[in-house]
């Protein structure tokens, strides 16, 4: 069994706040059972990204959160399985808190941090590539869970 999490997170710089860019944003959550292999997504990501310097890439915060609802396989009877297997009634939201970060290198940003699904939460580490332009910055990565 394999259950994987890709993450693609875009935030439009503006002056003093960056906001997620749901339009360039996705997570999708990838896995195996014994049946088939299977795929959720959502675009519907909320959050808050400071930084201590933007032209270090020193992240101070990073909380992300995604309603467990949102993530959509494109089955009704699957998007049910999955409501019902993430108790999304008790705990409606999955949320990544980042704990600590740094500079890898010029494009790669490490960091670790508590995921809570289903109201269980598990440190990880995570090595996320990104891009900058004069106005947005993207994140890209996956994690093996």
């Amino acid at each position: 069994m394999y259950l994987s999490l890709a993450y693609s997170l875009c935030l439009t710089l503006l002056l003093n706040a960056q906001n997620i860019d749901s339009k360039r944003s996705r997570i999708t959550v990838s896995g195996t059972s014994t049946l088939h292999d299977w795929e959720l997504v959502t675009t519907q990501i909320e959050g808050v990204i400071r930084f201590n310097s933007l032209d270090s890439l020193n992240i101070n915060q990073l909380e992300i959160k995604l309603e467990s609802i949102s993530l959509k396989s494109g089955t009704e009877a699957m998007d049910e399985k999955t409501n019902e297997l993430l108790l999304f009634e008790k705990y409606p939201w999955i949320r990544f808190t980042m704990k600590d970060s740094g500079l890898k290198d010029q494009y790669i940003v490490k960091s670790r941090g508590i995921v809570s699904v289903a109201g269980v939460e598990k440190s990880i580490d995570l090595s996320t590539q990104f891009k900058m332009s004069k106005d947005s910055l993207c994140f890209f990565g996956e994690h093996k869970l």
